[in-house]
């Protein structure tokens, strides 16, 4: 967690940086004046829209969401969904014979998918 933490004040501080320097530069290699204020006014807009975003009622302070993406893709990766749906995959995978799984499951094909049976 605490990685994830030092990750996220760096990505927030680098974002803001990258944004001041690329402001500077534009503002540097703009001609025209009301282009120069203009493009500032976009910056400070883009800058306070993501802060404005960050700190509104809806936004996951919490990272509750980005936690359970992540336990989500975890089980994803390690439970296969696909053979628990098969009696063919299943017994393929977990070396057991297809028509005891069958017989178990009351010869529903459906296998672990169904509520009743799992």
């Amino acid at each position: 967690q605490m990685v994830g933490f030092k990750w996220d004040i760096f990505m927030n501080t680098a974002y803001q940086a990258l944004l001041m320097m690329l402001n500077i530069y534009v503002i540097l290699s703009t001609k025209d004046v009301i282009e120069v204020v203009l493009n500032s006014l976009a910056f400070i807009f883009i800058d306070r829209i993501d802060e404005d975003v960050a700190k509104s009622g809806w936004y996951d302070h919490d990272k509750r969401w980005l936690t359970a993406g992540a336990i989500e893709t975890g089980l994803q990766a390690t439970v296969q969904l696909r053979v628990l749906a098969s009696p063919k995959l299943f017994s393929e995978k977990f070396d057991i014979h297809e028509e005891l799984i069958l017989t178990v499951c009351d010869d529903d094909s459906s296998l672990l998918c169904n509520h009743r049976i799992a």
